[in-house]
């Protein structure tokens, strides 16, 4: 159980680190590979962890879409500044 639980954390930070790399590749990577380990890690964790985070998530959606959040992101709106850009 601690193994799966340290997946899932580490899954978790690896997307929100990738989301803030600026190089398309490297970012992809990041993401892809904590989007494995969080899958891997939340199929490990027992139930009493998995419907609290389930429902975490639920509520993110739901609130999410009251503001805009999700729709913009899909749509593109909602850009990041990246340290690279000013380089460019």
């Amino acid at each position: 159980m601690l193994a799966e639980t340290i997946f899932l954390a580490i899954g978790i930070f690896l997307i929100g680190v990738g989301y803030l790399i600026c190089e398309q590749v490297y970012a992809i990577v990041v993401v892809l590979s904590g989007i494995m380990l969080t899958v891997w890690g939340f199929a490990g964790v027992p139930m009493t962890v998995q419907i609290p985070i389930e429902l975490g998530a639920i509520l993110a959606i739901k609130n999410s879409t009251k503001l805009g959040g999700i729709s913009r992101i899909v749509r593109g709106k909602m850009r990041r500044e990246c340290c690279c850009d000013s380089q460019r």
